[in-house]
């Protein structure tokens, strides 16, 4: 049995009302019993991770882009990014989250949706590594999730893992 154990410490910087750096300090305890030779043992594992986005240094990456206008301007790209780094949120913040990266209205997010949310965070990261992370929430191997999977992807941290590069 795994248990996992994690805090989430979120700290917004504003100028004039205006975000212009969110911080997540992340603290992720992973228990797990395994079983070996006829014996049960405790392993514990932990990891820290400290993720920081300032406006000016997200919007400078963002021109540097390929196709800087499918880039998510920065205070949409805030809106997605706290329930992926915060895995949980209320279902409107969700909810909200899901519609801005549902570009085409289609009640699904696709493999191009989501990978115009990671360009600036991670411009090398493949659509191959993102199919591999939707398709752990996916029904269907089609590249696309629904609101459901969207949420499981959050609750299950698939969706922080991306953001981190953990993938």
């Amino acid at each position: 049995m795994t248990e996992l154990n994690y805090t989430v410490l979120e700290t917004i910087y504003r100028r004039y009302g205006k975000i212009i750096e969110i911080t997540y300090e992340y603290e992720e305890i992973k228990h797990e019993e395994i079983v070996e030779n006829m014996q049960t043992k405790q392993e514990r594992c932990a990891r820290n991770y400290k993720a920081s986005i300032k406006r000016d240094e997200y919007e400078r990456l963002a021109n540097n882009v390929q196709y800087p206008r499918d880039v998510l301007p920065f205070d949409i790209f805030v809106i997605v990014l706290r329930p992926f780094m915060m895995a949980t949120y209320t279902v409107e913040e969700i909810r909200e989250a899901f519609r801005l990266l549902d570009k085409n209205s289609s009640n699904t997010i696709d493999l191009d949706e989501l990978s115009a949310f990671l360009p600036v965070l991670h411009p090398n990261m493949t659509k191959e590594t993102l199919s591999n992370c939707m398709s752990k929430v996916a029904e269907h191997n089609d590249q696309q999730i629904n609101f459901d999977q969207f949420i499981q992807m959050i609750l299950k941290g698939i969706a922080r893992d991306i953001v981190c590069g953990h993938v």
